[in-house]
C-alpha cells in the first residue's frame, strides 16, 4: 500500500511540474512577432546611439591629444574593441 501511495504522490508532483513548464511556455509564446521586432529595433537604436556618442567623444579626445601618440593609439585600440562589441 505504501508503494502505491508513493507512486500517486510522484505522479501528482510530475503533473504539477508539467503544468508549471507549460504555463511558462505559454507566457513566452504570448509575445507576438511585432513585439519581438519592436524590441529588436529598440536594441538596435540604443546601439546606434552608443556608437555615435563613443565616436564623437573619442574623435574629440584624439584631436586634443594628437601629440601623445601612445595614448592616442591606446584610445584607437579601445575604440576598435568597442565597435566590435556593438556590431
Amino acid at each position: 500500500m505504501d508503494n502505491f501511495e508513493e507512486l500517486i504522490k510522484a505522479f501528482e508532483k510530475e503533473e504539477k511540474m508539467k503544468t508549471k513548464h507549460l504555463k511558462k511556455k505559454a507566457e513566452k509564446k504570448k509575445k507576438t512577432r511585432s513585439i519581438k521586432i519592436s524590441d529588436a529595433k529598440s536594441v538596435d537604436s540604443i546601439k546606434a546611439t552608443l556608437r555615435r556618442r563613443i565616436e564623437s567623444v573619442t574623435s574629440d579626445t584624439l584631436k586634443r591629444i594628437a601629440s601623445h601618440s601612445e595614448t592616442a593609439s591606446t584610445i584607437n585600440k579601445y575604440r576598435g574593441q568597442i565597435r566590435q562589441i556593438l556590431s
